[in-house]
């Protein structure tokens, strides 16, 4: 979640908060995923994905989708899983140099 995301409103919306709408005179007192109806009721199974441990949240200081590449890579390996041909996770031995993509887009590639 952006802290300071101007583009998604409630910004919690983005960690599947959203307005109490049961107390339309409060716009601002936002309900946290798991006090919503959708959420409580199962509506589309993101209360059996939380209770199986498969909802990940991030949270940013920031703007909408302004996070830094650091924070992104940081992201991405913490949950992947990369095994050499005898299945040993390698995660852990992965360097720390870049090249910055030719574009000038703000990507990178792990260098190899």
């Amino acid at each position: 979640m952006a802290t300071k995301d101007s583009m998604v409103w409630p910004k919690e919306g983005e960690h599947w908060g959203c307005p109490d709408l049961n107390d339309p005179f409060s716009p601002n007192k936002i309900l946290p995923m798991n006090e919503t109806e959708w959420y409580q009721q199962d509506l589309f199974g993101l209360k059996t994905a939380q209770e199986a441990g498969k909802n990940i949240f991030e949270t940013f200081e920031g703007d909408h989708l302004q996070f830094e590449i650091d924070d992104f890579d940081r992201w991405i390996t913490s949950y992947l899983v990369i095994n050499d041909s005898n299945g040993h996770d390698k995660k852990d031995d992965l360097d720390e140099e870049y090249i910055d993509d030719s574009k000038g887009n703000g990507l990178s590639t792990r260098i190899e």
